[in-house]
């Protein structure tokens, strides 16, 4: 009896879910939202959207229609498809924005969700496909940008095979016709995405930070200057940004400007020692040995067995013939590295013009045994 009953039931459900033949009887809009409603009442998608769209063929000003298809075609992950129904319908209805707004906002909060998580995964494949298909699906969200563009770059670090695979995966053709290294058609992918999400947050400094960086690395320091500037509009007492705004200066050719903002970094009570490092180069080049000397003093403060900034130092007071306070760093560097021969061939100096000749004889000596003439 059970078992008699149960087929029963089953038996007018599929009645009930078919009792419309789409191709027949869909003769306006309503009838297919009613008749596509009572498909997706028993889970019927395909069927369900088979009959919208037919009925978007009878009647394709018909709004109601549109807000379903867009739904639909969303779980067939047509986003395309989707964002099209979707403006249809607000363009015939515009009552219906609101909703239309929450449908698509619900679809792009996954979408970027699961595009973050695959990212957190170094999934980039997936993170890239689930975020472009946000961008499509909700235009005006700007974490989708700014996370594709993150993905971008961080699968531009991954090996050379995956970088190709993936590019052939993508339409890119012959690899080995490419313009430039793999790494990056990949950074330069990650540009228009992070370009978006300023155009939506104009005063994202860190959108400005991140296309200034991928400008860098692809080797324009040109354009990585104008993202820097910017964000240093915003955030004027932001050191990073300063520094490396010098050291794209610096990129250029332009030794001058990059030491003008050097010299102000350097006058911080907190100086990272890599600045003051790289401010000391600045100087060094142009020949301004108390500068550089000034420069990899503070350098030392952070990092005092830096023995590239002692060498430096102790050529710039070389030069300015602070023989007697040089000596303490020479010391240092071949206590660092015994076998710096360099080293010792300034110490028999530095000792001969203070007077400590014992010492002078002996660095000569050291310095001889490690192949100096």
């Amino acid at each position: 009896m059970k078992k008699f009953i149960c087929v029963s039931i089953i038996s007018l459900v599929a009645v009930s879910s078919h009792s419309l033949p789409a191709q027949q009887q869909i003769r306006s809009g309503k009838v297919a939202v009613t008749s596509a409603r009572i498909r997706l009442k028993y889970k019927k998608y395909d069927e369900a959207l088979r009959i919208l769209e037919e009925g978007r063929r009878v009647e394709p000003d018909y709004a109601d229609i549109y807000p379903l298809l867009g739904s639909l075609y969303i779980r067939k992950k047509e986003y395309a498809r989707a964002d099209s129904a979707f403006d249809k319908a607000v363009s015939l209805d515009p009552k219906l924005r609101e909703d239309i707004e929450a449908e698509r906002l619900r679809a792009w909060s996954k979408l970027v969700n699961d595009g973050v998580e695959a990212m957190n995964q170094k999934d980039f494949e997936k993170a890239i496909t689930s975020l472009s298909n946000a961008t499509v699906i909700y235009p005006e969200g700007i974490e989708a940008y700014i996370n594709l563009g993150a993905s971008y770059v961080n699968a531009s670090q991954k090996d050379e095979k995956w970088i190709k695979d993936f590019l052939v995966a993508h339409g890119y053709g012959d690899t080995t016709r490419l313009d430039s290294l793999p790494s990056h058609v990949l950074l330069r992918e990650a540009l228009p995405n992070f370009r978006k999400a300023l155009s939506i947050d104009e005063a994202n400094f860190n959108v400005m930070v991140d296309l200034a960086q991928v400008y860098e690395t692809l080797g324009r320091p040109d354009s990585a200057k104008i993202y820097y500037k910017n964000a240093e509009a915003v955030d004027p007492e932001n050191q990073s940004v300063k520094a490396a705004l010098a050291a794209c200066y610096l990129r250029e050719g332009s030794v001058d400007s990059a030491s003008a903002i050097y010299r102000r970094l350097i006058e911080a009570d907190d100086v990272d020692p890599n600045v003051a490092f790289n401010a000391g180069l600045v100087e060094f080049q142009k020949g301004n040995w108390p500068g550089a000397e000034k420069a990899f003093l503070i350098a030392l403060k952070g990092n005092p067995d830096d023995t590239e900034a002692l060498a430096n130092l102790s050529i710039a007071m070389m030069q300015q013939e602070k023989y007697k306070e040089v000596i303490p760093y020479l010391e240092k560097i071949v206590e660092l590295d015994e076998e710096n021969k360099e080293a010792w061939g300034s110490l028999v100096v530095a000792y001969a013009q203070v007077g400590m000749n014992d010492k002078a004889e002996q660095a000569h000596q050291k310095y001889l045994d490690l192949g100096g003439d």
